[in-house]
């Protein structure tokens, strides 16, 4: 939205990969939103069953994956 907007950004990561806490705490956590109601501007919900609750690491893989649609300026730590 910002890009569309014409408006200069980046994401800033300070790990190495993107996905922020939820890759280093809350093992057992799970969304409390059903998964169809994660839809992101230009990117449904289209993994898995839409009434379950995603768990970490598929909120994790779900950030960088779109992340890397929208093709977003992201610079993580090295």
């Amino acid at each position: 939205m910002l890009r569309n907007a014409g408006r200069e950004h980046i994401v800033l990561e300070r790990r190495s990969t993107l996905g922020g806490g939820w890759q280093d705490r809350w093992d057992a956590f799970q969304l409390v939103t059903p998964n169809l109601l994660t839809d992101l501007p230009d990117h449904p919900y289209d993994a898995g069953d839409p009434n379950g609750f995603m768990t970490r690491d598929e909120i994790v893989a779900r950030t960088a994956r779109y992340a890397d649609v929208i093709d977003a300026p992201v610079a993580v730590e090295t």
